[in-house]
């Protein structure tokens, strides 16, 4: 096999081995992480839980770029030779993840577009009284019905609650979510994850609405339930922001609005998180750039391995 061919496929089944081992480590981490996060600040733990959803793909992706690469370029002889089956094999599973989440990033494009449509559709009207859809520049489609139902300082309320979402780009994190890879290529394997992370979110949508205002938590609450009985949607939609996007869990929100919870904050917050990320990429870096050669021709080692 060509050096290129030989390069590509070393790559695809690092990509997948990676990829594996770090899904089922956050995986075995997910209760625990969950917990914590619960324990956090609620914009806080919803970036924890976001940044693990996509540290196997974060992995997985600069291993590749900052190892697989660099060693293989610098010590792999230009050369004709047969690759071993297993990473033949590895390769095309890595393969199939990337294609996989190809899939599921058109198809998320795409049904954030027709709902879009749907939703501003006469004739077929607006099914959910909250709707932001979009990504980049997400846009909030607001029922007819729900403007009648709603007082102005219930309106108000949850007007800022999709404010929130807006500034936090969720659905932009949603649709990075939906496009990443799990342990199989077709596997929901982090939808437990997900699931939390939505949760998360909602409540950091709900403390930014309310801002420590006990009356604001009050038109919150009675906004969130006219909405909910307003709502004729059963299913969750994973690529877009609803005011009620899961009735399963309004009734913890409404009591979390009108509880002491809803001016309390966790002391944990974002600068925690901050400093443990800046300080394993210093970490990394350090490593890289005082060890760079033994890195690479370790890495270069296990490659070959891997190929033959």
């Amino acid at each position: 096999m060509s050096y290129t061919l030989r390069l590509a496929c070393a790559c695809l089944a690092s990509f997948f081995l990676v990829h594996v081992a770090a899904s089922l480590l956050i995986l075995a981490l997910s209760s625990v992480a969950t917990r914590l996060a619960v324990r956090m600040r609620a914009s806080s733990g919803a970036l924890l839980l976001f940044g693990l959803r996509l540290l196997p793909l974060t992995l997985s992706t600069l291993t590749v770029l900052l190892f697989c690469i660099p060693s293989y370029l610098r010590f792999e002889q230009d050369a004709s030779e047969s690759i071993g089956y297993p990473c033949l094999a590895f390769a095309a599973a890595g393969a199939a993840l990337i294609a996989a989440a190809a899939m599921r990033f058109v198809w998320a494009l795409f049904a954030s577009h027709r709902i879009a449509q749907d939703e501003a559709s006469p004739r077929i009207g607006i099914r959910s009284p909250f709707t932001l859809v979009g990504f980049l520049h997400p846009r909030l489609i607001v029922s007819h019905r729900a403007r009648q139902a709603l007082s102005q300082s219930q309106m108000e309320a949850a007007l800022l609650h999709e404010e929130a979402h807006r500034q936090s780009y969720d659905n932009l994190k949603r649709l990075a979510m939906v496009s990443a890879p799990g342990v199989l290529p077709l596997h929901p394997t982090f939808r437990s994850l997900e699931q939390q992370w939505a949760r998360m979110a909602e409540w950091a949508a709900d403390d930014a609405a309310v801002a420590s205002e006990p009356m604001r938590a009050i038109a919150l609450a009675e906004a969130l339930v006219r909405v909910a009985r307003l709502s004729t949607r059963s299913e969750q939609i994973p690529v877009v922001s609803s005011l009620v996007a899961c009735k399963d869990d309004l009734g913890e929100r409404v009591q979390r609005l009108l509880g002491p919870t809803a001016q309390a904050t966790p002391t944990t917050g974002h600068s925690r998180l901050r400093t443990a990320a800046v300080a394993t990429a210093a970490a990394i870096i350090t490593l890289l750039a005082t060890h760079q050669r033994e890195v690479l021709s370790l890495v270069h080692s296990a490659m070959e391995f891997l190929v033959h």
